[in-house]
């Protein structure tokens, strides 16, 4: 595999919009997946092997610990045999073309259709020359209702009329589905009536793939990933706070935020990033809020490179043991093979570590062994979601090569 060439990275003006959420914090910090009685295995591998081996021996690693190493009890693996490289370009549509967007805000958003939008102005608009770039956004007074989207593929629908996500302490129970929760049968008070976690899910992830998928060309599902059970004190009703990720032939796009350092000074020619859109559901079947991360806005393939062979995940681990001095005390609670973005770092040249930045032409969808600990309980309080995790070690499931970070970051 070629070494991704540096380029300069190609700015693009962006919607400049807020996300009203407040964070979500005060979740009581989840357990540690790590077995109770993880047993030491004795695990030697070649460094490419097939995605069937790969997975089997995730499944070796699970709840034991490999020199010193300790893994949970759940390995996040694709459903399938197939792992790509993904080549991935700027998202755009043309103004021309601008009701494809306008249509997936009006299926998303129920209460698209409690205004009549042809009769309130622009509150704002933005055009560049060639079409380049154009924006849109509309606030109705009466209802506080507002949505916005660009060219970009960024879109928002609001109808928490001012009143923005609850804050941490409000949180009483979270489902990390995309490192091994299930839902089962928990139901939960909304305002307007129970509803249950697992059609929560359905809901969100049937009106994304009905109305998302398609601006993409199909290429990716979407997938619910986590869901934070949220009340409200001034009601006494539940709400739900949704992180929701994609999936790309049956192998999921991790949703955590920026990985970085906590020093200056430490850096890499990449950066690396997962992925991901966040939604409130706050009355039963519906999506009071929902919000296209504009950094992770809608996403095109330019092209696709099957792997035949992979890395191991047993040679992944004892990568992290040669290369990292205290490996011996690392303990990860979530550990998977996962697809993250990569681009290449344009601060390097000034040795600072920068952040994942919009779709360039350096950009990839990357397949990594994911090795993630718990976070420190202050990320947990501070973000909309505990979505976050400390010491954080990625292995390129092509090249092998190893990238260690501190955490990753907020949102």
């Amino acid at each position: 595999m070629k070494k991704i060439s540096k380029k300069l990275r190609s700015c693009a003006l962006v919607l400049a919009m807020a996300f009203v959420a407040a964070g979500i914090a005060g979740c009581e910090q989840a357990p540690d997946q790590e077995s109770d009685n993880s047993t030491e295995v004795e695990l030697t591998s070649e460094q490419y092997v097939t995605v069937a081996e790969a997975k089997e021996q995730a499944r070796e690693l699970a709840g034991g610990s490999l020199d010193g190493i300790y893994f949970p009890d759940y390995i996040a693996l694709p459903e399938g045999d197939s792992v790509s490289t993904i080549k991935l370009t700027p998202w755009h549509m043309t103004e021309d073309d601008s009701d494809k967007i306008l249509e997936a805000v009006q299926g998303i958003w129920q209460d698209y259709g409690s205004v009549d939008w042809s009769q309130i102005e622009d509150s704002y608009t933005y055009d560049s020359p060639g079409d380049y770039y154009w924006a849109v956004e509309k606030h109705d007074e009466d209802t506080g209702r507002w949505f916005s989207y660009d060219a970009n593929g960024f879109f928002c629908v609001n109808s928490l009329q001012g009143m923005g996500m609850l804050y941490g302490d409000s949180c009483v129970k979270s489902y990390d589905f995309e490192w091994g929760d299930e839902a089962g049968e928990d139901t939960w008070q909304l305002m307007d009536g129970e509803c249950s976690v697992s059609e929560a899910v359905e809901t969100v992830e049937g009106l994304l793939n009905e109305y998302l998928s398609p601006l993409e060309d199909n290429a990716f599902t979407y997938r619910v990933q986590h869901l934070y059970v949220m009340k409200n004190p001034d009601t006494g009703c539940y709400e739900y706070n949704i992180s929701i990720g994609r999936v790309y032939e049956d192998m999921a796009v991790e949703t955590s935020s920026h990985y970085e350092f906590n020093t200056t000074g430490q850096y890499y020619d990449v950066v690396h990033s997962g992925a991901h859109s966040i939604a409130l559901m706050r009355h039963k079947g519906v999506l009071d809020c929902f919000n296209v991360v504009t950094r992770n806005a809608l996403i095109s393939i330019e092209s696709a490179e099957e792997e035949e062979s992979i890395i191991s995940p047993i040679w992944a681990a004892q990568q992290i043991k040669d290369e990292i001095a205290h490996a011996n005390r690392m303990s990860f609670s979530d550990v998977g093979l996962v697809y993250v973005l990569e681009q290449d770092n344009a601060e390097a040249e000034d040795h600072m570590q920068d952040t994942f930045q919009a779709i360039d032409d350096t950009t990839y969808l990357r397949p990594v062994w994911a090795f993630l600990a718990t976070p420190s309980s202050s990320s947990l309080y501070s973000g909309n979601t505990q979505d976050s995790h400390g010491e954080c070690v990625l292995v390129d499931a092509v090249t092998g090569e190893l990238y260690h970070y501190d955490c990753t970051g907020i949102y």
